[in-house]
């Protein structure tokens, strides 16, 4: 009788830990596992200047600074003039550098230039359209940055415009009014000169190294 008790308790056993094998088994194959692809979209990038996308002329106007003694739009000796570029980075999701660089004046149909005309000051315009600080040429070239408001982190909009105004002017040199004369004589017997001043501008990401 108690062998057959002994053999019975183990048959008991048996079987638990056969039952035990089986549900340990079962609970390993109980697994998860999940996939997905992340998506993150390329920052925008839309810059304007001068009116111009990437690879267009840019159109750059010379208007007078004003001066009863001269008419309109045109200009003399000591006369000033100032022409806008305008640096528009609407819709843009990223830091700009920027850098311009200003080719010589010349005459459009290869005039003389009066000696004394000359590019006298790059600046920035602020929003009451005073003079602003100053760009400084290195180089060659005036450079300058347009910043992502770190507390926004949000694109550009028309309020982070920038306005460049280059100033040119004919200064009055006492030694050079023959030359000056003789230029403003063509005037009256042909078309009137008109000078150009070539600008060449570049717009890329603003990577900090």
């Amino acid at each position: 009788m108690a062998k057959r008790t002994v053999k019975q308790i183990m048959c008991i056993l048996v079987v638990f830990v056969i039952a035990l094998y089986c549900i340990a088994g079962t609970y390993a194959r109980y697994a998860g596992s999940a996939s997905g692809v992340g998506e993150i979209q390329v920052a925008k990038w839309h810059i304007e200047v001068g009116g111009a996308h990437n690879e267009e002329d840019m159109t750059i106007k010379f208007n007078q600074v004003e001066n009863d003694h001269v008419v309109d739009g045109k200009m003399a000796p000591n006369t000033e003039m100032y022409a806008d570029i305008l640096i528009d980075p609407t819709d843009t999701e990223v830091s700009i550098d920027y850098w311009f660089t200003l080719g010589a004046i010349t005459g459009t149909e290869g005039e003389a230039k009066p000696q004394d005309l000359s590019v006298t000051k790059v600046c920035y315009l602020t929003p009451d359209k005073q003079d602003g600080e100053n760009l400084l040429e290195q180089d060659g070239k005036y450079t300058g940055s347009i910043l992502l408001k770190n507390e926004a982190q949000k694109g550009f909009t028309k309020d982070d415009q920038v306005t460049v105004r280059v100033y040119a002017k004919w200064v009055n040199n006492e030694e050079h009014n023959a030359n000056d004369s003789e230029i403003a004589r063509k005037t009256i017997e042909q078309e009137a000169p008109t000078y150009q001043i070539e600008v060449t501008a570049h717009c890329e990401q603003h990577i900090v190294v």
